[in-house]
Formats: structure tokens, sequence, C-alpha cells
């Protein structure tokens, strides 16, 4: 009797841990604002309702468009009414188009935010959180200028997850937007890497002052300063030096060879980028497999951190994990094939499509299986297979079968 009684409480315990998710996922959904006058006219369906159909079967693998979400929500509505939701039917292909254009975009990001930062495991010690900050283009969306919407994010390369959002003003670009996107973001004893776009005073400084740390790629966007560091760095010693081993991926062979140097020595303008800064030399060597052809590549990197050469070469390959992410979004998420006519909307598909790959990331750091953590959205996706049951399971952290 005493080892039952710590069996049941130990299981309640593990279902209380489990539960977590899909617990949050629902209070994700509560938090958004409504944007209808709710206490006048005649409201069929909540808000939180349209929001969860939504997310719920996105992550049931093929339900992506307006018209396959209404078909998963009909095929399973029974299950939903479980739940607690959709009582009063099915919404049409409307009414989810006006719950996506009106939305409030910014609050939607701001609350997904906070479930991602509920689930994240902040790093203890020495060990620096990496965020990675770059722009996807919504291809699906046309704006008055013809352009597509460019949206740039906070992507944590440690946990695997979105933090934070923000849509280029239409005029604008990802200067002016990346500031903007660090003001949200908590990033004291964080890394922050971005490309040669973020090569600019503005978003050093913005970094600087919020407390985080940046390692940034220069190119020819600041021509003075690359060129100038590339020829100096070619006749000075490095501070330090580290030469990965020969890898094999992708049908290359490639070999990196990775160069710190004192920035006080060679930064022809101190005022402007500081006194305190490294300069990363990185040389990769690849050679394709199957012709022999042997392509070389030189970068340089700027950083206000003092680290090792082998750390800032682990920096900078993690920064890609974001590109990763933006591949995931459009070989699993259909990002590049979703259609939407307004900015807003687009950028609320975006939201949820991302917390969908979240919510898979979270899942697959919650598993004890090694097999678990290794596999790939699409194959978590694979297994969901249109099975509400299966997506029910994902939330609450089970084994998908």
């Amino acid at each position: 009797m005493i080892y039952l009684f710590f069996y049941i409480k130990k299981e309640r315990k593990k279902f209380s841990k489990n539960a977590d998710l899909l617990k949050a996922l629902f209070s994700f959904a509560k938090s958004i604002p409504d944007y209808r006058r709710t206490d006048r006219g005649h409201i069929i369906y909540k808000l939180s309702d349209l929001v969860l159909l939504c997310v719920i079967a996105r992550l049931a693998k093929s339900a992506n468009t307006r018209a396959e979400i209404i078909r998963f929500a009909d095929h399973n509505l029974s299950a939903f009414n479980r739940l607690g939701l959709l009582r009063k039917g099915l919404p049409s292909e409307a009414t989810l188009c006006r719950m996506e254009q009106n939305i409030d975009d910014r609050k939607m990001d701001y609350y997904a935010s906070l479930f991602a930062e509920k689930f994240s495991i902040k790093q203890t010690g020495k060990k620096l959180e990496i965020i990675a900050i770059d722009g996807k283009f919504a291809r699906g969306t046309t704006q008055t200028n013809g352009r597509n919407p460019d949206i740039i994010s906070a992507y944590s390369a440690d946990q695997k997850m979105t933090l934070k959002t923000e849509v280029c003003d239409e005029k604008s670009n990802e200067i002016t937007a990346a500031p903007k996107l660090l003001e949200g973001l908590n990033i004291e004893n964080c890394v922050i890497t971005a490309d040669a776009m973020l090569c600019q005073k503005s978003f050093v400084d913005a970094v600087r002052n919020r407390g985080g740390n940046f390692v940034v790629q220069v190119k020819a966007n600041q021509k003075g300063l690359r060129w100038s560091l590339e020829d100096k760095i070619k006749k000075i010693n490095p501070l330090d030096k580290y030469s990965t081993p020969y890898e094999l991926s992708h049908g290359r062979i490639m070999h990196r060879t990775c160069q710190t140097f004192d920035g006080a020595k060679l930064i022809v303008d101190p005022e402007k980028w500081g006194h305190d800064l490294t300069i990363i030399g990185v040389k990769v060597v690849n050679i394709e497999k199957s012709t022999g052809k042997t392509s070389e590549d030189n970068r340089i990197y700027i950083s206000n951190l003092q680290l090792s050469a082998k750390d800032f070469n682990d920096v900078i390959r993690k920064h890609w994990s974001i590109e990763s992410m933006h591949w995931s979004l459009d070989t699993t998420m259909r990002h590049d094939a979703t259609k939407r006519k307004k900015v807003r909307a687009a950028h609320n598909t975006d939201t949820m499509m991302r917390l969908c790959l979240s919510i898979m990331s979270i899942w697959r750091s919650r598993r004890k299986k090694k097999s678990d953590r290794k596999i790939g959205y699409t194959d978590i996706l694979r297994r969901t297979n249109d099975n509400f049951t299966a997506v029910m399971n994902l939330l609450q952290m089970k084994m998908i079968k």
C-alpha cells in the first residue's frame, strides 16, 4: 500500500509537469486581446478558440491553409468539443481571415515571446547564450511598393526557439528594425550574432547599451573597415588560432581556420566602433567530393568579447541555426507558399508558425531518449499526421508513435 501511494503521487506530479505545455498554450491564446466589441453584437466564437484551432491544426502536418484548417476541425470536432473548444460549430474561412487581419500582431508576438521565455532554460556558469538575428521575407504577401514584408527575428541558437520578431516598415529595412527588436529582449550575458547587414554603429551601440555582447560580420557595406582589416591581419601574428578537423557534409569536405587579433591595433576609427574590440578572421576551405574542385572563403568578424579562437568559431557556426529555422519554416510550415493580402495577417500567421516550431523544440528537448532529441520537425509532423490524439500527446510531452 505504501508503494502504491508513492507511485500514484509520482504519476500525478509527472502528469502536472507534462501538462504545462498544453496549459501554457491555452494561456497564450486567452491572453491575446480581442479586437471585437465583446459587449455588443452577436459574437459566436471566442478569439482564443480560433487561435488554438490554427495552432493545433498546423501541428497536425497538412492543415495550413484556412480550408485545410477547417477541414481538420470538421474531422475532429467532437475532440475539440471535449477540450471546451468550438462548442458552436465550425468557423468559416472568412472568420479566420478576419481573425488574422485584425489581431494586433505586436501583441500576439509579445505573448508568443512570453510563451517561449516560460520554457527557456537560462544558461548558468560561464556559458553565454547565443541569440542569432536575421530577417526573412514573407513571400506570400506583397506590399504597396511591390516588395515582400521583411520579418526580422531573434532566435535562441541553444533553445531552438524564436524569442521575438519585428516587421520592417514598408519604407525601411533591417538596419532600423533591429534596435527595436532588441528593446523587448533581455540580452545580458548573451551573445548577439548578425550578418553584415547589421554591421552598423547604431546596432552595435544598442547591444552595448542593453548589456549584451556581439559578434558581427564585416563586409563591403563598411568598405573602410573591411579593407583595412583585410590588409592588416595578413601581416601580423594572431593572438590565438584554431583549426577544425576535416569534415564531410553535404557532399563537401570542409576545413575551417579561426584566428583572433587585437582590435585596438587594427581599427582605423576606434571612436566609432569602440576600443575593446576583437577581430576574428575565419578561413573556410571547401572541396567538392565529386569533382575535387577547391574553393576558399575568407570572412572577418568584430566582437566586444575576449574569447579563444575555438569559442569564437563555435559562436559563428551557431549563428547559422537561424538559417536552418528559416528553412524549416518553408519546408515544414510552408511559410513562403502561404498567401496573405495584409502585412498584419502575414505577421500573425508567421508568429503562429514559429510558435509551432517552438512547441516541437520544447517537446524534443524534454525527451529522455537521444533518438527523440535528434528527430527533425518534418518527422515529428509525420508522426502527428492529421491525428488529433497524437497532437495532444505532443502538447502533453508524451511519446508520439
